[in-house]
C-alpha cells in the first residue's frame, strides 16, 4: 500500500509539475531583462505605497493621491515582493509568474474532473506554452490574478456539485470574492456559464439556491473593501472605479476597436494550437458516449462564447483582456490533440511526462545560460537621466516632472521612494529649480532655462530666473 501511494504521488507530481515546468521554461529565463512595460511602473508604485505607508487598504499614486481605478488585492501581493526584494523589474514580475503557474495547476485539476488525467495534463501543457498567456508574466498583470481566483472558484464549484459538500461551495464563493478584489466586476461574466453546470448530488432548484449562496459569499468577501471606500470617499470613488473603468470602456471613451478584434487576435497569435482548437470543436459530436467529457467540452465552449461576447461588447479592447479565454481554449485544443490516432503518438503518450520534463529542464537551463536579449533594454532617457540625478545627488522630490504620464511619473517613486513635483495652479517652479521634460511632452524649455542634460527627447534644465515660460512644441 505504501508503494502504491508513493507511485500515485509521483504520478500526480508529474501531471501537475510538468506543465508548470514548461511554463517556468518560458518565463523565468532573463526575467530581469527589459523595462517596466505597459502599466507595471504605476502598479509597482501603488503596490509599494500600500505596503510602506498606512493605511494599508488605500491604493495611492502620485504624492499620496488615492488611486480609485483598481481593487487592492494584486497590489498587496506585489507590494510584499517589491518590499522584500527591492523595486526591480524581476521582483515586480515574479508574482505574475506564480499567478500563471497557479492558473496552470487549477486548469489541470478542473479538466481532470471532467475528462480524465491525459486530457487535463495535455490542456495544462497547451496553456503553459500559449504565447499570449505566458507573455503576461513580463508585467504586473491584474488579469492573471483575477483569472487565478476565478478558475479556483469554478473548480471548487464543480467539485461541490459532484460531491455535494457545501463547504467547497463556500470556498468557491470566497475565491470568487478574491477575484472581485483583482478587477472590478468583470469576473461576474465568467460565472454565467457555471449556471449551466449540473451535479449528481443536487437538483435544479437546490443548485440555483447554492449558486446564489456562492455569489452572496463573494459579495461579502469583496464588500468589506468597497464599503470602506464608499464611506470614506463616496461618489468620487464610484465615479472613477465604476464609470471610468467600466462604463467608459464599454462606450469606447479610452479607445474603440471593431467587434472582431479578439477573433483576429486568436487567429493571428494562437499558434501552433489553433488547428487543434478547431479539431476539438468537432469533438463535440464525437463524445456523445462519454457524458463527463462531453459535458466538460460543452462548458468550455459555452465559456468561450460568453467571454468572447462580453469582451466584444467593450469598445475598448486590449490583448491582456482576453486572458480568460486561454484556459478553456486549451481545454478544447486538448480534445483535438487527444483525438489524434497516430500510432507513434499513442506510444509516446505512455512516457510523455518524463520526456517533457527533461525537455523543459534543458530549455530552462539553455535559455537562462545563453546571452539572449529577449527584451529591449530600458530607454536611455530613464537610465541616463536617473544616472545624471544620482551623480549630482538630486532626489526625486527636488525635481519638477514636466508632461509625465502616471506610468512614467511612477519611475521617480521607484527610484528613491519620492515623487517628482508637478506644476499646477497652486505651485510653480522657482529660480534655481531643476525641471525634467518628458520626451513626449508638449512643452519644451523656455528662454529662462539652461539645459543641463539631454537625451532622446528627454531634457533636464535649470530655471535661471522667473518667470517660467516653457514653449509649446506640439506632441511628437
Amino acid at each position: 500500500m505504501a508503494l502504491r501511494g508513493s507511485w500515485n504521488i509521483r504520478q500526480r507530481t508529474a501531471r501537475y509539475g510538468v506543465p508548470v515546468l514548461l511554463l517556468l521554461a518560458c518565463t523565468l529565463p532573463h526575467l530581469d531583462q527589459g523595462d517596466f512595460r505597459r502599466d507595471s511602473a504605476r502598479y509597482a508604485a501603488v503596490s509599494l505605497q500600500m505596503i510602506e505607508t498606512p493605511p494599508w487598504w488605500l491604493p495611492r499614486l502620485h504624492e499620496g493621491a488615492p488611486y480609485f481605478r483598481k481593487p487592492p488585492l494584486p497590489f498587496w501581493i506585489h507590494g510584499v515582493f517589491l518590499k522584500a526584494a527591492g523595486a526591480h523589474v524581476w521582483s515586480a514580475r515574479l508574482p505574475s509568474v506564480l499567478a500563471a503557474a497557479g492558473c496552470v495547476v487549477v486548469t489541470v485539476a478542473l479538466i481532470e474532473s471532467f475528462g480524465g488525467r491525459l486530457l487535463g495534463f495535455t490542456a495544462g501543457c497547451v496553456l503553459a506554452t500559449t504565447y499570449e498567456f505566458f507573455r503576461r508574466t513580463r508585467e504586473i498583470s491584474l488579469d492573471l490574478w483575477m483569472l487565478l481566483f476565478l478558475l479556483l472558484a469554478v473548480w471548487l464549484l464543480c467539485s461541490s456539485l459532484l460531491s455535494g459538500r457545501w463547504w467547497r461551495l463556500v470556498a468557491a464563493g470566497m475565491a470568487l470574492g478574491l477575484s472581485l478584489l483583482c478587477k472590478p466586476f468583470v469576473t461576474f461574466v465568467g460565472m454565467f456559464p457555471c449556471f449551466a453546470l449540473r451535479g449528481r448530488k443536487w437538483g435544479a432548484q437546490k443548485r440555483r439556491w447554492m449558486l446564489g449562496l456562492m455569489v452572496l459569499v463573494a459579495v461579502v468577501v469583496a464588500g468589506g473593501w468597497y464599503t470602506v471606500m464608499t464611506v470614506r470617499f463616496g461618489w468620487a470613488f464610484w465615479r472613477i472605479h465604476l464609470v471610468g473603468e467600466i462604463v467608459d470602456r464599454v462606450r469606447g471613451v479610452h479607445g474603440a476597436f471593431p467587434c472582431w478584434y479578439y477573433a483576429a487576435q486568436i487567429a493571428r497569435t494562437y499558434w501552433p494550437w489553433l488547428p487543434f482548437l478547431a479539431l476539438g470543436v468537432s469533438a463535440l459530436w464525437k463524445e456523445s458516449g462519454v457524458k463527463p467529457r462531453r459535458a466538460g467540452l460543452q462548458f468550455a465552449l459555452l465559456w468561450l462564447a460568453v467571454w468572447m461576447t462580453g469582451l466584444s461588447i467593450f469598445m475598448d479592447k486590449a490583448p491582456n483582456y482576453e486572458l480568460p479565454l486561454y484556459p478553456m481554449a486549451a481545454w478544447v485544443a486538448a480534445h483535438g490533440l487527444c483525438r489524434l490516432k497516430w500510432r507513434w503518438l499513442a506510444r509516446w503518450r505512455g512516457r510523455c511526462a518524463g520526456d517533457l520534463a527533461w525537455a523543459a529542464l534543458v530549455l530552462l537551463v539553455a535559455l537562462s545560460a545563453l546571452p539572449l536579449h529577449l527584451q529591449a533594454p530600458p530607454s536611455a532617457v530613464w537610465r541616463e537621466g536617473f544616472d545624471w540625478m544620482a551623480r549630482h545627488q538630486v532626489a526625486s522630490d527636488r525635481i519638477w516632472g514636466i508632461g509625465f504620464p502616471d506610468n512614467d511619473s511612477a519611475r521617480f517613486y521607484l527610484r528613491d521612494r519620492k515623487w517628482a513635483r508637478t506644476p499646477d495652479e497652486d505651485r510653480q517652479p522657482g529660480a534655481g529649480d531643476l525641471l525634467f521634460y518628458h520626451p513626449e511632452s508638449v512643452w519644451r524649455p523656455g528662454a529662462n532655462e539652461t539645459i543641463e542634460w539631454q537625451r532622446e527627447g528627454g531634457i533636464i534644465t535649470k530655471l535661471r530666473q522667473l518667470p517660467w515660460q516653457p514653449q509649446q512644441a506640439g506632441r511628437r
